[in-house]
C-alpha cells in the first residue's frame, strides 16, 4: 500500500471508519428496535508537495437498521478516487473499495456511562491490485466507552483487527483514540478527536497518529450535516483531509 492508502483507507475498513462522521472514534449510541439510519459522507485527503503530491477522495455510504433497542445492524461500503505519483505509474485509478457488514450492541449503560462493542467483517470486493483493497478478508472488535456529562460527551475506542497472514503485514493490529463531543449550542455540537493505529507492516515502528475537529449540526430531529478537517500527526497518516457528511434516520 501507499503511504497516502494505507492509513485512509485501512480505516474504512476496520470498525472505527462506521462511527458517526467526521469522528473516527465511535459512540455507544443505537437506533432502536425497527428504526433505520443513512450516512453518506465525502473526504478528500492529500500528502506531499509539488510532483510527488498525492490525494484520495473517498465517497463513503452506511445503511443501519435497529434490530433491537440496543443492537444495530450495519452494512457499508466506500468508492475511492485515488492519484498516488508512487503507484499505479503515477494514474489515477477509481472503483469500489472493501465492503464491511457489522454488529454494534450496547451492553451496559448507568447513570451518564454506557458501554459497547462492535464486530466488522469486511469484505474483499475491492481490486488490491489497483490499490482499492487489502485483499483478504478481515475481521475486527472493537470496545466503545461513552460517558455523558453537561459538558460535553466523553467517548474512547479500544480495538483490535484480524488482518489476515501475510509475508509483510502483521496479522493483529490495535487501534485506539479518544473524542470530546461539546455543545456549541443546542443543535450544533464541536467534535475533538484524537487516535491512533498499529503501523500494519512489519518493517516500520512508527504507527499513524492523527487529530480531528470538526462540527455536527442537527438541522432536525432526523436530519443531521456535519463537516471535519483531519490532520495527519506523523508522515504515517496523510498530511491533511477535510470531508463532509450527511446522516438520515427514520
Amino acid at each position: 500500500m501507499t503511504r497516502l492508502f494505507a492509513p485512509i483507507v485501512l480505516a474504512f475498513l476496520t470498525s472505527t471508519a462506521y462511527a458517526a462522521h467526521p469522528l473516527v472514534t465511535d459512540d455507544t449510541g443505537t437506533q432502536g428496535a425497527g428504526n433505520n439510519q443513512a450516512e453518506l459522507s465525502f473526504d478528500r485527503a492529500q500528502s506531499g508537495k509539488g510532483a510527488n503530491k498525492s490525494h484520495e477522495n473517498a465517497l463513503a455510504f452506511t445503511y443501519t437498521r435497529g434490530l433491537n433497542d440496543r443492537l444495530d445492524l450495519f452494512v457499508g461500503g466506500v468508492r475511492l478516487d485515488l492519484r498516488d505519483p508512487s503507484a499505479n505509474g503515477g494514474k489515477r485509478v477509481k472503483g469500489e473499495a472493501d465492503s464491511a457488514l457489522g454488529l454494534k450492541w450496547r451492553y451496559a449503560e448507568r447513570e451518564g456511562l454506557s458501554l459497547g462493542l462492535k464486530l466488522t467483517s469486511n469484505f474483499a470486493t475491492g481490486d488490491a491490485d489497483r490499490g482499492l483493497g487489502a485483499g483478504r478478508a478481515t475481521q475486527s472488535l472493537l470496545h466503545m466507552t461513552q460517558l455523558q456529562t453537561k459538558s460535553g460527551d466523553f467517548l474512547i475506542n479500544v480495538g483490535f483487527t484480524n488482518n489476515g497472514s501475510t509475508a509483510d503485514e502483521r496479522r493483529t493490529l490495535w487501534n485506539a483514540s479518544v473524542a470530546w463531543l461539546m455543545p456549541v449550542r443546542e443543535d450544533v455540537r464541536f467534535a475533538l478527536d484524537i487516535g491512533a493505529s498499529q503501523q500494519a507492516s512489519r518493517n516500520s515502528s512508527k504507527h499513524p497518529a492523527y487529530a480531528l475537529v470538526g462540527l455536527i449540526w442537527a438541522v432536525t430531529e432526523q436530519l443531521d450535516l456535519d463537516i471535519g478537517y483531519k490532520h495527519g500527526l506523523n508522515d504515517q497518516e496523510a498530511d491533511q483531509q477535510l470531508g463532509v457528511g450527511l446522516t438520515v434516520r427514520w
